[in-house]
């Protein structure tokens, strides 16, 4: 037993040393190295198996992801047109030279590249290097070139113990305005460039320089191989080849100003570019989802630029707008109000006109014009425009809200067809006497409209409100918070008084609310308690002309898509009449309302019959004068010699008269609605006919109006 167990140690120990021979052998590492490799290969299989055949979409996806960048390009925006294809607002190609950011380039290449740029461009300071930079980037900039003066001039003992984050700001905070002086132009515009890399997204080219030289493009072509990202393109600016002042239009934001603040975050969500140009204003705005068109899109891959969607310009959008009556009518006003500040004094006041022509039956505004007196600095009158006064100006617009009133008496049964109230000043004790502008007698509610009766409403308003008087007594039961306040603001409103007309442009004016005495609600009825504006007025002309339908104001017209032909382009969007709300009378009360209407125009007794005498095409409408008081464009109420009442040395408030008419022809089949508002037109009290300024304008349009549908009819 025991030779067994020695024997087995032996053999043991043999098999020992030959294995140990055998791996050390160079036959055993050749098999083992043979082992490896086919089991390496065999996973290496198996791997290229589950890539290209198992998994093959899901590889290409990320492939694609990890080595291709889709890019974006800006197109043209949308041109916008007048109802007869006259072109507005068009787009001018514009040379830039842009940078595109390459995925993987780190801030140090950036920096290299914007140095390079900036030794073969010129930015202006002005306007290129000025609006970029702002104080905290020239800081940075003054901290990168000066690091080591600037550290010295930290106290040891302010920065002991912050962290690199804080020590810069705390560095930040040493440099001066006077070290920012330091700073050469070479240094700002090679700065200016790296900031305006950045910019935008990275999806977007980022413009560096609008229109440069032809020098400039060869310098940039020539060095394109050391300027990676930056490449020639073509971007657009805004053209106005027409005479339609621009205001209506609005502005687009340039790549610098990019989306404005107060828009951010919807344009953010919206997928754009922080420096996206975007409508920042009235059409501009309102129209951006169709103006902007649609991006050109495409992917880099390996240095390989593979269009993804050609992109589309921006829509055609045609407006409602007559561009060559729009001009006839701004040349009437501005002529009629230089005239007559040239030739009565009495309307040395006078200072501005606004003017607004619809069609009553869809709410289309054909003209919308205002005309502002200047002097230059040689003392000279000039008109300049100010359209957007039609929608942003509001002033009492007097006599010409008496058919509204009228329709509050009808509506409430305080009056009714035919009543008829004596027409005599009302005298209330500690009150001015409340008259008309004459002793009229007993008047109906027809000839209340005609001739302008103040006394027939302040009745009526009175019966409204529940009051009572004697002659030279108090008023009796009047409560501040009556329900007429409401009554009346409620119809006024529902006839566009007050209200938003639904133009499309911004920061449109409701106008403003009086206080709340007697005399205040009285006035409400003849139009010297609330402002409205012009296009509110002409809304309310529309209700007159249709007999209740209040249709929303409207600029645009139709929408397209782009093309290069003015006919048979695709319609996108058509225009449509929108009615807002109709106001409920009976028929013989409408009658009533319109004769009243037609008799201020026609009938001799009407206040605008001898303005109006010997036109052929058949006006009605209602002129208007209010009382209120001098003031400058600021709204500072003025003495006679134009100084702000209060200051040293001012005289007391001037009083003054607006003047305004609203109306529509023909009075048979209303084609046309012109509203005219000309406030301070004449100090109260004087004479010489500064109340029929906006009468004469308002004939003049309307007798241009229907000379202009000729002359277009014998062209055809």
């Amino acid at each position: 037993m025991k030779r067994d167990l020695v024997g087995l140690k032996y053999n043991l120990k043999e098999l020992g040393k030959r294995i140990y021979t055998w791996i050390k052998s160079p036959v055993f590492r050749v098999h083992i190295l043979k082992i490896l490799t086919a089991t390496a290969s065999i996973l290496l299989l198996v791997g290229a198996y589950h890539v290209h055949i198992t998994y093959a979409e899901e590889f290409i996806a990320f492939q694609a992801l990890t080595t291709t960048t889709n890019l974006n390009r800006n197109v043209s925006r949308g041109v916008i047109f007048d109802r007869y294809m006259v072109p507005l607002v068009t787009n001018e190609a514009v040379s830039v030279i842009t940078y595109q950011h390459i995925p993987n380039t780190s801030v140090s290449e950036v920096r290299r590249v914007a140095n390079e740029l900036s030794a073969i461009i010129h930015l202006d300071y002005e306007t290129e290097i000025r609006p970029v930079l702002m104080p905290r980037d020239r800081q940075e900039l003054f901290l990168m070139l000066n690091e080591q003066y600037v550290r010295s001039l930290v106290p040891e003992e302010a920065g002991a113990g912050l962290n690199n984050a804080d020590f810069h700001l705390l560095m930040i905070e040493q440099i001066t305005r006077d070290h920012l002086l330091t700073l050469t132009h070479a240094e700002l515009q090679a700065h200016a460039i790296f900031v305006r890399m950045f910019q935008g997204a990275g999806t977007t080219a980022n413009i560096i320089k609008e229109n440069p030289t032809e020098f400039e493009i060869a310098r940039v072509i020539e060095n394109m191989v050391n300027l990676p990202g930056v490449n020639i393109g073509t971007d657009w600016a805004r053209q106005f080849p027409s005479d339609v002042s621009r205001d209506i239009f609005g502005n687009v934001s340039t790549t610098q100003q990019g989306i404005p603040r107060d828009r951010e975050a919807y344009f953010l969500l919206q997928g754009y570019a922080a420096n996206a140009r975007v409508g920042t204003s009235q059409l501009e705005r309102s129209l951006h989802q169709f103006l902007m068109g649609f991006q050109y899109q495409y992917a880099l891959v390996a240095g390989n630029q593979i269009e993804i969607n050609s992109g589309l310009p921006g829509f055609q959008v045609t407006l409602n707008l007559d561009s060559e009556f729009q001009a006839i009518v701004e040349e009437i006003v501005a002529e009629e109000l230089l005239y007559a500040r040239a030739t009565h004094r009495v309307r040395r006041y006078l200072r501005e006109t606004y003017v607004v022509v619809s069609n009553p039956n869809t709410g289309a505004v054909l003209a919308m014009v205002g005309v502002v007196i200047e002097e230059d600095e040689d003392g000279e009158l000039i008109a300049t425009m100010n359209p957007l006064g039609t929608i942003h100006s509001a002033t009492q617009v007097g006599s010409a809200v008496k058919g509204a009133s009228l329709m509050v008496g009808y509506q409430t049964g305080t009056t009714t067809l035919g009543q008829r109230r004596h027409d005599s000043p009302i005298h209330i004790r500690a009150s001015i006497p409340l008259r008309s502008w004459i002793n009229m007698g007993t008047v109906d509610d027809v000839t209340a409209l005609s001739r302008s009766s103040n006394v027939f409403f302040y009745r009526q308003t009175m019966d409204l409100a529940g009051v009572s008087h004697s002659q030279g007594g108090p008023i009796l039961n009047w409560n501040p918070d009556t329900e007429a306040w409401d009554i009346m603001r409620d119809l006024f409103w529902h006839v566009g008084l007050g209200n938003y007309t639904g133009i499309e442009l911004s920061n449109e004016s409701r106008g403003f609310h009086s206080g709340n005495s007697f005399n205040d609600l009285l006035f409400l009825s003849i139009g010297q308690a609330d402002t409205y504006t012009a296009m509110q007025l002409a809304q309310f002309g529309a209700v007159l002309a249709t007999q209740g339908n209040r249709m929303q104001m409207q600029l645009v017209q139709n929408i397209y898509l782009p093309s290069n032909e003015t006919t048979g382009r695709q319609l996108i969007r058509g225009f449509q009449p929108n009615l807002l709300n109709q106001i409920e009378l009976l028929p013989e009360q409408w009658a009533n309302i319109s004769e009243g209407h037609r008799r201020t125009v026609q009938h001799p007794e009407g206040t605008a019959h001898w303005m109006f005498s010997g036109t052929d095409f058949n006006a009605a409408g209602k002129t208007g004068t209010a009382e209120t008081f001098l003031r400058n464009e600021h709204g500072s109420m003025l003495d006679s010699n134009g100084n702000i009442v209060g200051t040293y040395g001012a005289g007391p408030e001037v009083r003054v008269n607006n003047s305004t008419f609203v109306g529509y022809a023909p009075h048979d089949n209303p084609q046309i609605v012109v509203a005219v508002i000309s406030p301070q037109a004449i100090p109260t009290g004087a004479t010489g006919g500064g109340g029929s300024v906006a009468v004469i304008i308002a004939r003049d349009i309307m007798q241009a109006y229907f000379d202009l549908q000729i002359a277009r009819s014998g062209r055809r």
